[in-house]
Order: C-alpha cells, then sequence, then structure tokens
C-alpha cells in the first residue's frame, strides 16, 4: 500500500492519541491527594485545582510532592469501563496552596491550562490546545468528575469518585455518555 493511502489513517491515530493524551492532564483531587491515569508525573510537578463548590474558579499551584503513601479514596477511571478493566489510577500526594482548603475535592489539572470561563461548567484551554469544559454530578454512590470537549461535547474525562453511602442522583445518562 503506497505511504498516500496511509496518511489519513496516520493522521487519524496522531490525533486520537494527542486529545488522550491531552486528557490525561485532568485528574481528581480529594483530601490532598491528585488521582490521575498519568503514571508518568515527577515530584515537583505543578497543578491547578478546581474545587467542585459551583465556583468554578481555578486555584494555583499544588505542587506534586511524591506517591501518596495510603490514599483514602477509591477512584476510578469510567471513560473505559467498556473494557473488563478501566485504566490504572495513580494517587500523589500534594502539597496545598494557602486558598484551598486540606480538605478540598474537585478536579487537578497538570499543565499550563488556562481557564476561560469560570462557574457551574469551567472551561480551560489544556497544553496542546485542547479546549475543555468540566462538570460533576453524583449518583446514588458516587460523584462523577467529567471533562467534555468544547464544541462536539465528546466526552474525554470520566473519573469517578465512589462514597459508601447514599447520595442523591444528579446525573442523567446522557451525561455520563
Amino acid at each position: 500500500m503506497p505511504i498516500r493511502s496511509l496518511r489519513p489513517l496516520l493522521t487519524a491515530a496522531a490525533l486520537s492519541v494527542s486529545v488522550a493524551s491531552h486528557a490525561q492532564q485532568v485528574g481528581v483531587v480529594a483530601f490532598g491527594v491528585y488521582y490521575t491515569p498519568n503514571a508518568h508525573l515527577k515530584a515537583g510537578t505543578s497543578l491547578q485545582i478546581v474545587p467542585d463548590d459551583d465556583k468554578g474558579i481555578a486555584h494555583c499551584c499544588a505542587t506534586i510532592t511524591g506517591p501518596a503513601s495510603k490514599p483514602a479514596n477509591q477512584i476510578y477511571d469510567n471513560l473505559h469501563d467498556d473494557r473488563s478493566e478501566g485504566r490504572t489510577i495513580v494517587a500523589y500526594a500534594l502539597s496545598l496552596p494557602k486558598s484551598v482548603p486540606a480538605d478540598a475535592s474537585g478536579f487537578g489539572v497538570v499543565g499550563t491550562a488556562r481557564f476561560v470561563r469560570q462557574g457551574a461548567q469551567p472551561e480551560a484551554v489544556l497544553d496542546g490546545g485542547l479546549p475543555l469544559a468540566f462538570s460533576t454530578c453524583t449518583s446514588t454512590e458516587g460523584t462523577h468528575y467529567l471533562g467534555r470537549k468544547v464544541g462536539n461535547g465528546k466526552l474525554l474525562v470520566h473519573l469517578y469518585q465512589y462514597f459508601d453511602g447514599d447520595l442523591e442522583p444528579t446525573c442523567k445518562d446522557r451525561d455520563l455518555k
């Protein structure tokens, strides 16, 4: 097969890897721990935190201090739940800025994301130019952290924080697809 006919396939593969890798900049912060599918972060890496308080204001900057010794939360990658197992989630200990309470939970964004909208559904442009809208909703036993590509609404981030409790569900089926 000539190289010319492979070009569209190679371009599509490169773009899909690019979007997936940019989406790995987003994780969940809970009680001073950053949970992410990105297993390649080093101590000293900084991230912005967007607490799930409906204000949608990014706080700069938390710093990864190393692996979390005993992460207390169960976080899952529900974006890949069609497989027998989702991606492994890695837990990193954080040094939080004074503007973020130690018990805060919300999104963590690695890199130099530029937040362009605040409020209940904040939006950011991630490293590499990927525009992402952030939202949360609850099911009966946990919180869903969602990131959708601005424009087409494609779900690129779906992390789930499990609680052993009974919450009032706010998620609709369409939110999780």
